[in-house]
């Protein structure tokens, strides 16, 4: 104060320099907004500091160099408010964000893999990328027939009382429920994230899935008075994921051959009186870790290359004892041997000797048949079907 007295260097506060500190206090405030609420929060806090850097030193030189002080208290508490504002705003919105989509995948995978999804997106895309994934299709045989029986009411309480169950196993296992189809569901594992070991988890579920209809019979058998069986088909290869449909309407799912080829392996578990058929596919990846019977070599409607069919237990389950499938394995070799009137005898067998299965019966059926009527010379085993 004194230097200032004796130099006559006083500092001044004219008229228009409250006008200018409105004008660095409104252009802080819109030019705040703008950056903060379109950059992230590390580049956030880094915009503020800049700011208020520049606030203070253009403060500070105007008063070097001109003498005229304009103040950078209101400007700066102005940025600083805005930040704290928009902070809060953009966390209200993104915890919003995160609650929605929360919600709207916790229908469809389990919680760990929506867990994964919020705090990373990375591997995430559901606008379509190509990608190894089991896929299971699970039907309710003869439902349509029992369903004439019953009123609205009750078909859609049975359907809920049996696809809960079945789908919270699947979504338990890491896997994505994709739909329900009438009195049938879908579902893949592998994607929206990856899924390590897929094709045994699918198979696992599968192997659940009929455990848990034993003991929903129990009670249907109480409250209905009849049971359902369920028929599975498993199958793992490359399709397209994402998001599919039109511009307004879309589904997340899964198209390709593989899809096709796991629908026709449910609609097949029919045809051999079996609960799951499975690939050679779902076979290779998961040797070791579960009991496999070869079933049959078929080319199924509208695919030229044959497909090898497979039925799955695990320990725990009703296996087939090890003389039952020697003996099973000693009449298939037959059959592809073409010596059929042989390979019908021993398929009798098997069903005089152990459980009466349609499977056995297929064959032996097939077999007199051949026997009658032999295949060409070029026959190399492959049962044509020329029904889904």
């Amino acid at each position: 104060m004194l230097d200032n007295l004796l130099r006559g260097d006083f500092l001044s506060h004219p008229q228009w320099a409250t006008g200018a500190e409105f004008c660095t206090v409104f252009l802080s405030g819109v030019i705040a907004t703008l950056l903060l609420f379109r950059s992230r929060a590390r580049w956030s806090v880094m915009l503020v500091l800049l700011s208020g850097t520049l606030l203070w030193a253009g403060s500070t030189v105007c008063m070097m160099k001109t003498g005229v002080f304009i103040s950078p208290m209101w400007a700066l508490l102005t940025l600083g408010a805005c930040f704290v504002a928009l902070t809060v705003v953009k966390f209200w919105h993104e915890e919003s964000e995160k609650r929605f989509f929360y919600t709207a995948f916790s229908h469809y995978v389990s919680g760990s893999v929506v867990n994964e999804l919020v705090c990373s997106h990375q591997g995430l895309s559901l606008d379509g990328e190509e990608k190894t994934v089991s896929i299971l299709f699970a039907d309710l045989r003869g439902f349509s027939t029992l369903s004439e029986k019953l009123a609205p009411n009750q078909v859609s309480e049975l359907l809920r009382a049996c696809f809960t169950p079945l789908s919270r196993l699947v979504i338990e296992s890491a896997g994505t429920m994709d739909k329900f189809i009438g009195d049938a569901m879908m579902a893949f594992w592998n994607a929206p994230v990856d899924v390590p070991q897929h094709a045994p988890r699918a198979l696992d579920t599968a192997l659940a899935m009929l455990d848990a209809m034993d003991h929903l019979n129990i009670r249907f058998r109480q409250s209905y008075g009849f049971n359902l069986e369920l028929g599975i088909g498993l199958h793992s290869g490359l399709v397209r994921v994402g998001n599919m449909g039109s511009a307004d309407l879309f589904d997340y799912t899964v198209i390709g051959d593989t899809v096709n080829l796991a629908s026709r392996l449910e609609g097949l578990t029919r045809t051999y009186g079996l609960p799951l058929l499975v690939s050679e596919t779902i076979r290779r990846a998961c040797d070791g870790d579960f009991i496999f019977q070869e079933i049959d070599t078929v080319r199924v409607k509208g695919k030229h290359a044959p497909t090898t069919l497979y039925t799955a237990y695990r320990d725990g389950q009703k296996v087939p004892t090890a003389d039952e499938l020697t003996a099973w394995d000693a009449a298939l070799a037959l059959y592809r041997q073409r010596r059929f009137t042989r390979a019908a005898t021993a398929f009798e067998q098997l069903g005089d000797r152990f459980e009466d299965r349609t499977l056995y019966r297929i064959y032996a059926r097939r077999c007199m048949e051949f026997s009658a009527q032999p295949p060409g010379e070029a026959w190399d085993g492959v049962f044509v079907l020329n029904h889904k």
